[in-house]
């Protein structure tokens, strides 16, 4: 018999739920091939450091973790973090490994879905929870 995943049962506006842990396990440190699954786009309000900017969430499954667990990662786009933009269209073959600082780079995030690369995922801790990052 195959076994099936717990895809839980729909909740109503005003139900009483029972409140469960979540069942969340990161991945161990290390390197992954991955996919990209979905670009969402959002806005972040800005903060002291950081001027209000348009963000790309990136929903990606790894590939080779036993698992094809799904990490996300948010892309701010500020011209403070366009080296991190552009790393990642580098990672998904969308933007030439040798391109200099000079030379522009047209964002195309809905053209990076289903494409692959590398990244290495680490971990943080917070309020006493392990999560994983992706740090390169």
């Amino acid at each position: 018999m195959a076994e099936t995943e717990d895809m839980g049962v729909a909740l109503g506006w005003d139900d009483e739920i029972e409140v469960s842990e979540n069942e969340f396990e990161p991945v161990p440190d290390g390197d992954y091939e991955f996919e990209v699954v979905s670009v969402e786009r959002a806005y972040f309000n800005g903060s002291a450091k950081m001027a209000p900017c348009p963000v790309a969430k990136v929903q990606v499954r790894l590939l080779d973790d036993g698992r094809g667990a799904h990490l996300f990662e948010r892309f701010l786009l500020s011209s403070k973090l366009s080296w991190k933009i552009s790393d990642f269209f580098k990672c998904v073959g969308m933007r030439r490994p040798d391109a200099g600082k000079d030379e522009k780079l047209k964002m195309d995030w809905m053209g990076a879905i289903g494409r692959r690369g590398r990244l290495t995922v680490g971990s943080r801790e917070y309020n006493g929870k392990v999560y994983n990052e992706v740090t390169k």
